[in-house]
């Protein structure tokens, strides 16, 4: 982990001798108790004896147990954050009731009085001396157990969001690449689709050029055709005219003529013949009678 740690840091050494110190000042603490505990215990029980209690060992056990009981579940409920208040008073009143009974049973001059106070006093301070120095070892090494997990859980976070940062720049750097592809991509069709307009451009002006000349051509086409088909009409008209002429001269020699027979005459089918007949009728050129045909003057 990058940074300063959390968790304090010491050499082997300093822990060795910070271990050896809190050991040596627990068992002097200890002993100080166990000393304090004896001297208050002979008291009690000489007391007890004298004021003629059943089993006198049993009662400066009950006295000064109950220091000891109510100052280890005073400590228990510090430790897990609860009120004690209840059971430092427990401890006050057995110390107080543990001292009165010494002074009560030492000689009624002071200084023996003071002295034979000094062993519940001490016992108290002892052993209250110890709990507070266990109590500090347990917090601190709660402590230190909360920051080191804390520590692992600061790495592990750090490692996912190294890990998470590192996908991420990955997913952006694999979408960039897609991007510019795509963009790339994007410009290259433009620019095709550029070229192509301007083909299509090239070739619609061309076709436009194109349709104008075969426009001309058809103009000048259709201007020859119709003179062609002007002369065509006029030389069908002459023949037309020189054929029923042919018809009016054959028909005055032979008024009684067939259409078969005035068809081979002219050189013309016979519906022909019947078409130039009608014709000649309504021009007043020719008449039918009963006897033939009669042609009339006015040509």
């Amino acid at each position: 982990m990058s940074g300063t740690a959390i968790v304090p840091s010491a050499s082997d050494s300093q822990k060795k001798y910070n271990r050896i110190i809190a050991w040596v000042t627990g068992l002097l603490t200890l002993s100080v108790a166990v000393l304090s505990f004896l001297l208050s215990f002979t008291a009690l029980v000489d007391l007890a004896a004298q004021h003629r209690i059943g089993i006198p060992v049993l009662f400066p056990l009950i006295v000064e147990a109950g220091v000891v009981i109510f100052s280890l579940n005073a400590m228990y409920r510090s430790l897990q954050g609860e009120q004690a208040r209840w059971q430092w008073g427990l401890v006050i009143g057995s110390a107080l009731l543990a001292g009165i009974f010494n002074v009560l049973h030492a000689p009624s001059d002071l200084v023996s009085r003071v002295m034979a106070a000094m062993p519940s006093l001490f016992l108290v301070l002892s052993f209250e001396t110890f709990l507070s120095q266990v109590k500090y070892a347990v917090q601190r090494s709660e402590t230190v157990r909360t920051l080191a997990e804390l520590e692992d859980q600061i790495t592990a976070k750090q490692t996912e969001f190294e890990y998470s940062s590192a996908e991420l720049e990955n997913h952006y750097q694999t979408t960039k690449q897609e991007q510019e592809y795509m963009l790339e991509q994007l410009r290259t069709d433009a620019a095709q689709l550029t070229a192509d307009i301007e083909l299509l451009r090239t070739e619609q002006t061309a076709l436009r050029s194109e349709i104008e000349r075969l426009r001309e051509q058809k103009s000048v086409i259709l201007t020859s055709e119709m003179g062609t088909l002007n002369e065509a009409n006029a030389v069908r008209a002459n023949k037309k005219t020189q054929a029923k002429n042919d018809l009016l001269d054959f028909l005055t020699n032979h008024p009684d003529a067939t259409l078969r027979q005035a068809g081979d005459a002219i050189g013309r089918s016979k519906s022909t013949v019947s078409d130039y007949l009608s014709e000649l009728v309504d021009e007043g050129q020719l008449a039918k009678h009963d006897d033939g045909w009669e042609v009339r003057d006015g040509r």
